[in-house]
């Protein structure tokens, strides 16, 4: 933990997302990939509604997400953790759904209602503090993983059709290869594999802010002294 800019604390991020990707198999890509399947019987026009679905529980899905990369980040050698406390899965879940599910800083602030849990005026007051760290950067951060999930998918879909036409293979006899359910599996698959990234550079963004803002890291320091 040290003072960074929001590129490098971002890129620490992918760091983080590296090396816990495994643990994000059991707490985060089974349920998900239960949900996914689920969702395909929702009535309606299938596959789009299946995937609206599940992108408007993004919150819900990155709450596994966060703990799982906290608790690898925070705990200590003796097994305890400065901040991690249980209970706060849920907190706050239904303003992500609702009124903040399309505000682009959610990820940086996911960690502070969720782990640290103020409330009321001590919130607005860590938020006002926190943005001095660099966490509006977490606006461009949302629109790059936007423009990913987009350039992914439509790439996918057209290497898809593309291989096919090279192989002169007729795509019918390809399970699931009508145009909806194709598309629905490849946003799936990009899902998975992208908002664990997305999660832990939010969480990244969240702890440089700390440090540049509360010199967190000259606090761990001292702790590690006790």
């Amino acid at each position: 933990m040290r003072r960074r800019n929001v590129w490098e604390a971002a890129d620490s991020g992918v760091l983080l997302w590296r090396r816990n990707f495994l643990r994000f198999l059991p707490v985060f890509v089974l349920p998900f990939a239960a949900a996914a399947f689920l969702a395909v019987f929702i009535p309606g026009r299938v596959h789009l509604s299946a995937a609206a679905a599940l992108w408007w529980l993004k919150p819900l899905f990155e709450r596994p997400l966060l703990y799982t990369a906290a608790s690898r980040f925070f705990t200590r050698q003796d097994g305890r953790s400065p901040l991690l406390r249980p209970g706060g899965f849920f907190r706050s879940l239904p303003g992500d759904l609702l009124w903040r599910r399309f505000s682009p800083l959610r990820p940086v602030f996911m960690p502070l209602r969720v782990l640290e849990r103020p409330r009321g005026r001590d919130l607005a007051r860590r938020k006002r503090s926190l943005k001095e760290g660099g966490l509006r950067f977490a606006r461009f951060l949302s629109a790059l993983f936007v423009s990913l999930e987009g350039g992914f998918l439509l790439s996918e879909y057209f290497f898809f059709h593309l291989s096919l036409q090279l192989l002169r293979l007729d795509a019918s006899f390809i399970p699931g290869s009508g145009n909806g359910m194709l598309l629905y599996i490849l946003y799936c698959l990009n899902y998975a594999l992208l908002e664990p990234l997305f999660v832990c550079m939010g969480f990244a963004l969240y702890v440089n802010s700390r440090v540049q803002t509360e010199g967190w890291d000259l606090q761990f320091q001292f702790q590690h002294l006790s």
